[in-house]
């Protein structure tokens, strides 16, 4: 799916009365969890004992 495609699906899941804001908080959204797919597909990932190790009890 392009960007434009994207953007469009975006903006059919925004409500009418939607701000700018709005708007911009979802294309932040989808571009998080595109960056946290490419790292996924690159192999950037991380053990759960060692994401636990990183919080401290």
């Amino acid at each position: 799916m392009s960007v434009k495609e994207q953007l469009k699906a975006i903006a059919e899941r925004l409500d009418e009365r939607a701000t700018w804001d709005d708007v911009m908080y979802e294309i932040h959204v989808r571009k998080m969890i595109d960056m946290g797919l490419a790292a996924v597909a690159n192999g950037h990932t991380a053990s759960h004992g060692r994401v636990k190790g990183m919080f401290p009890r």
